[in-house]
């Protein structure tokens, strides 16, 4: 019978992890899906822990050279089965219900083509970081659109997708080496709703052989090509790479990397590309309002991350944030629950990068 899901599963030199990984797969309460575990030509003993399940639902694919996970991955996207695709790294873990509560959801709502999780942090020895978990506010379809825009806003392994949107837009860009999964959920989201589900279903695991630490510069670059063909698909002036980079820097990135010109740049992109993407998706009142407090609130954590390179001129950002979002005005709480989150957020990747760095 033809699995209902498709688990994505490129392997190389993932031996440390990957049984506490498939572990986690086969604990999966959702039964009815198949795991696609292609070994890219991997130094280690991993393709014989794959082979060393004698689940009928798990097929190896053996790639005879080393040839990336992005083109495992497409790979294994052209020989899934299933309608829905559940995207899976070799070191991390889906807890029990993932699959169940997103095919679930995905069945509920045809309008969404694909949907992450919140998620928990764990380190090398599979502990579960003490304030290491995500909990996002509740997002419109239109506000994760707006926001995927210039950030990636899903982790990986937590996304489930549905095929044939995926296929009908090409798959996996195999111009991306590490930022291949954002590429995708940016442009799924051009053509159809991403959300994200409030409950934490993924064991995120940080590690020194990550490839967002290994790679981070490479990975930076590709994402800062993303974040210009995002912004130039919305945008009636298109803006070079620098800029791009410089946006998403000042957005996700270590503050110091960032000075006062490149802070205002950013938000001035952020302001140039606000209308213009609701005028492209044709919103409604009620998304525009939702897609405007994105914005505000954008401008709120900017400030929280770069409040000593802004100085005097916060004083500037916050007004201009307010003026978009009059909450700010009316309701101080507002203001409070963003700082919040943008603290939550800055001590996030923090503790991320120290993590990541032992």
């Amino acid at each position: 019978m033809t699995p209902v899901v498709s688990v994505l599963l490129p392997i190389y030199g993932g031996a440390a992890y990957l049984r506490r990984t498939l572990d986690g797969l086969m604990a999966q309460s959702f039964r009815d899906f198949e795991v696609i575990a292609v070994n890219d030509a991997s130094p280690d003993d991993s393709r014989e822990i794959v082979l060393s399940y004698r689940d009928p639902r798990i097929a190896l694919l053996d790639n005879p050279i080393n040839v990336g996970q992005t083109a495992s991955m497409q790979l294994a996207l052209e020989r899934a089965r299933g309608r829905y695709i559940a995207r899976q790294d070799q070191d991390d873990v889906s807890l029990p219900e993932r699959f169940e509560r997103q095919a679930q959801y995905l069945e509920n709502r045809p309008d969404i083509g694909a949907v992450g999780t919140d998620h928990c942090v764990i380190d090398e020895d599979a502990a579960q970081v003490p304030g290491m978990s995500t909990s996002y506010a509740e997002e419109t379809v239109a506000e994760m659109g707006w926001r995927l825009l210039c950030t990636d806003r899903l982790v990986d392994s937590t996304v489930m997708f549905r095929t044939d949107v995926a296929r009908r837009i090409g798959g996996f860009d195999l111009q991306y080496r590490y930022a291949q999964d954002y590429d995708l959920w940016a442009r799924l989201s051009f053509t159809t709703g991403v959300a994200r589900l409030r409950q934490s279903l993924l064991q995120l695991r940080i590690h020194r052989s990550s490839a967002s630490v290994k790679y981070s510069e490479a990975q930076a670059l590709e994402v800062a090509g993303i974040v210009q063909r995002n912004l130039n698909h919305v945008l009636s002036e298109p803006i070079d790479l620098a800029t791009a980079s410089t946006v998403h820097r000042a957005l996700s990135e270590d503050p110091s990397q960032s000075d006062r010109a490149d802070v205002w740049r950013c938000v001035r992109v952020l302001e140039s590309t606000l209308d213009p993407y609701c005028r492209q998706r044709a919103l409604g009142r009620r998304d525009r309002v939702s897609v405007a407090s994105a914005y505000s609130e954008s401008l709120v954590k900017i400030g929280l991350r770069h409040r000593r390179t802004l100085g005097a001129t916060m004083a500037a950002l916050l007004t201009k944030a307010g003026m978009k979002s009059p909450a700010l005005f009316l309701d101080p709480g507002t203001l409070r629950r963003w700082w919040k989150q943008g603290r939550q957020s800055s001590a996030y990747r923090a503790a991320v990068r120290s993590l990541s760095s032992k």
